[in-house]
């Protein structure tokens, strides 16, 4: 008995495109032989993906990649660490569909400098992308630097949700943002359920 799917989550699995290209075409016989499709985690700049990984996924039954978007706002991309340019990742992500693949995107609600504005312009940049999208809210797990920034501004919707574990998931509203309540925060994820 064979699996009829493979997920492979590594979000630097083509960090190195030679290397992504070589295990993708190692596994692409047996994957044809025995009807298994995959699906990926991994990066989204065009640094990463290119032509040559994109063929590759095609010929290996690649039928989703899942992209870590998380906002729709460069300088807050830029904050968050990403490295990437949100043009590249819209780029990547049409380029990933002419290539037939399906595409997931995620994105964070509620970062410590999200808006009404930048939360406006995240839902207006997800929906451009022709992609499926989930929405989760920032959490903030211990050792973390948004961890470190909630702590030290004291950003909590409310001061027990600290240690309150069983509320850490992806669904629930821990925080508050510099510039709205939580409230705000729980409007925001309930427009982005509706794209």
């Amino acid at each position: 008995q064979h699996p009829k799917e493979i997920f492979i989550t590594d979000d630097a699995f083509n960090a190195n495109v030679d290397r992504a290209v070589e295990i993708l075409n190692g596994i692409a016989p047996y994957c044809r032989e025995h009807d298994i499709i995959l699906r990926l985690s991994c990066r989204g700049d065009a640094h990463h993906v290119t032509e040559k990984f994109l063929e590759a996924c095609q010929a290996a039954r690649v039928w989703r990649i899942f992209y870590g978007v998380e906002t729709g706002v460069q300088t807050l991309a830029d904050q968050m660490g990403k490295h990437l340019s949100l043009e590249e990742v819209r780029t990547s992500i049409w380029k990933t569909h002419d290539y037939g693949i399906s595409t997931d995107c995620s994105f964070i609600i509620g970062m410590p400098d999200d808006t009404d504005e930048s939360l406006g312009q995240t839902l207006e940049f997800a929906a451009s992308l022709k992609s499926y999208c989930g929405f989760a809210y920032a959490t903030p797990f211990p050792g973390t630097k948004l961890r470190e920034i909630v702590e030290s501004e004291n950003l909590w919707a409310c001061p027990k949700l600290e240690t309150d574990w069983e509320r850490y998931t992806l669904g629930n509203p821990l925080l508050r943002t510099r510039h709205l309540p939580v409230e705000r925060v729980t409007y925001w994820h309930q427009q982005a359920q509706q794209l």
